[in-house]
């Protein structure tokens, strides 16, 4: 993962870099370093996609509201 992609999840997630460094156990001081082109080591940006998976989904610009009503799954479809 690199600088540039971490920042743009974090920034997906809505969060800031204090609100990231809560969430994952570190200081914020380690996050702008990961944002300003620090390593990134494999937990770090693991731990990263995880909370991006828990977390519900944000509505992206040009997304249709109703996927992102239902988190992005399709309604079932009768039998």
């Amino acid at each position: 993962m690199t600088s540039d992609e971490y920042k743009a999840t974090r920034e997906r997630l809505g969060m800031t870099q204090a609100a990231l460094a809560v969430a994952l156990g570190v200081s914020r001081k380690a996050i702008n370093q990961r944002e300003q082109g620090g390593t990134i080591t494999q937990e770090a940006a693991m731990a990263l996609e995880l909370l991006a998976l828990r977390s519900p989904k944000r509505s992206r610009k040009g997304e249709n509201a109703s996927s992102s009503a239902t988190g992005g799954a399709l309604p079932a479809s009768p039998p």
